[in-house]
């Protein structure tokens, strides 16, 4: 999702593209499906096409599903839906990270004078970012060994809730206001579904809600990036309207 452009006038791309379209399309795939999953209409019927085959010593004998059995299976169908609409979450925080990784890598490439800027500020990072002179040696050019840097830049800058986070990029970047709480509420979600095995009860309009939340975020960093003349890939042109 993150390369250097082919020119010299600009030294890093930031490929808006790719990033919108794996959140845009997964998102509507999967809002598709959940529509059709959550239809118990559809499951009633399905449910009763099927029969119960049952055997004993005078042979095999068909049933039409009870009832009971309906409303058994329909109860798992639930519960499975469940499961898969929080486990969008954490498919939307991940992209969340994927975002932020790649405007810091992008910044970074684009003028290495920018992480000098952010260690004066948090002095502490250089440590974990692990300058050494092996690192440079074993880099075929200057260009690679900041690569790297901007690489393990990124992964520390990504520690902590997403409001911290925003604050640490704006060092780096000016944008306009995001809602860094809805944000922080995706990472508490994940967090307890990962760690706790914790299922939130939600509708398809509350994954819409966080879905918009990540959306915005990268239309808002991307227009950020392309305010301060680094090359922005948009290939539909979706950065031309409201977002300027």
């Amino acid at each position: 999702m993150f390369e250097k452009a082919q020119n010299e006038k600009n030294k890093a791309t930031y490929d808006f593209t790719t990033l919108w379209s794996t959140q845009f399309f997964g998102f509507y795939q999967f809002k598709n499906f959940l529509e059709f999953a959550s239809d118990q209409s559809v499951q009633i019927d399905y449910l009763k096409s099927r029969d119960v085959i049952w055997g004993n010593e005078n042979g095999e004998g068909h049933d039409i599903m009870s009832q009971v059995m309906i409303d058994f299976y329909l109860n798992d169908f639930a519960d499975a839906v469940k499961l898969i609409k929080n486990q969008f979450i954490v498919f939307l925080f991940t992209r969340y990270e994927f975002v932020i990784q790649d405007t810091v890598k992008c910044l970074i490439n684009d003028e290495p004078q920018r992480l000098l800027k952010i260690l004066k500020i948090y002095p502490d990072y250089e440590k974990t970012l692990g300058f050494n002179l092996k690192d440079f040696i074993n880099c075929q050019t200057k260009e690679e060994y900041i690569a790297l840097m901007s690489e393990r830049f990124a992964n520390k800058i990504l520690s902590g809730r997403p409001s911290k986070v925003l604050g640490r990029l704006r060092c780096l970047l000016t944008f306009k206001d995001i809602d860094e709480s809805v944000l922080d509420e995706i990472m508490d979600r994940r967090n307890k579904i990962v760690h706790e095995g914790h299922l939130y009860d939600m509708k398809i309009s509350d994954l819409e809600f966080y879905y918009d939340a990540i959306e915005n975020l990268l239309t808002v960093l991307a227009t950020a990036l392309k305010n301060i003349n680094i090359y922005v890939e948009d290939e539909g042109k979706i950065l031309n309207g409201e977002h300027q």
